[in-house]
């Protein structure tokens, strides 16, 4: 599952692009550019389950704002944090300017699954290398490196790993839990896969199979699923996993 601005969904196929200057991007976790470096590449970002799917749609739906803080060990004598806006569990609300598309795959495709449950072994035995060791006494950091690849803002511990592996590996991407926590009620593991493509180009292994509108199941929100040309609206299903217990606002 995708969502995205309504200029990029204007058909499932156009929806399956990669974003233009994807490569260039520093504001995802997995791929995009790591500053100073010559290390880059784009991807496409897919929920594989409703959970993963509004996670990321609540979040990004909040107004970002970003505000200052005198430090003193900052060269530049301040430091940033980040604080988020209200966003509403609301599907009508949610989808506005937004198009959300479902697809299935033509082929079988190979993912390194990065999330911790499965992958608790790779971080750990990055933590004990002696130059990591270093470098975060150095940095004065703290986290275990698996809870730094997921924090929910900052994205500087987790692009290097994807990278690594998006430049590295014969695999078509990454396999990850989205480090957002918008909606605990509904069930699921929050899964997203990144896809690695070049900037301006479709997924050709990606089919687009439908649409997702917004509608209710015993009067929660839901999101209904119908075929992807629009036709058989009389005969849409509730996606599973997208009803929100709590009925909209």
């Amino acid at each position: 599952m995708r969502n995205v601005n309504a200029e990029y969904g204007g058909t499932g196929n156009q929806a399956r692009t990669v974003p233009p200057n994807a490569s260039k991007n520093t504001t995802v976790r997995w791929s995009g550019h790591i500053e100073g470096a010559q290390i880059s590449r784009g991807a496409l970002y897919r929920s594989v389950d409703a959970k993963g799917l509004l996670n990321e749609a609540v979040r990004y739906q909040r107004e970002t704002i970003t505000r200052q803080i005198p430090w003193i060990g900052s060269s530049t004598g301040e430091a940033k944090y980040t604080v988020f806006g209200p966003a509403a569990k609301d599907y009508q609300k949610l989808l506005v300017g937004r198009i959300y598309y479902t697809f299935r795959l033509t082929r079988p495709i190979k993912v390194v699954d990065l999330t911790p449950s499965a992958a608790g072994a790779f971080y750990e035995a990055i933590d004990g290398y002696r130059q990591y060791q270093a470098a975060k006494k150095d940095l004065q950091v703290q986290p275990e490196l698996w809870k730094i690849a997921f924090d929910p803002v900052d994205y500087t511990g987790s692009r290097p790993l994807g990278l690594s592996i998006l430049l590295g590996y014969p695999v078509e991407g990454v396999r990850a839990e989205t480090a957002q926590t918008e909606v605990p009620e509904t069930a699921g593991l929050g899964a997203n896969v990144v896809l690695s493509g070049d900037d301006g180009k479709q997924v050709e292994f990606l089919q687009p199979v439908g649409k997702l509108l917004a509608g209710t199941s015993d009067g929660h929100s839901a999101l209904l699923a119908i075929k992807v040309d629009g036709t058989g609206t009389d005969h849409a299903t509730v996606l599973p996993g997208s009803v929100l217990p709590t009925s909209p606002a």
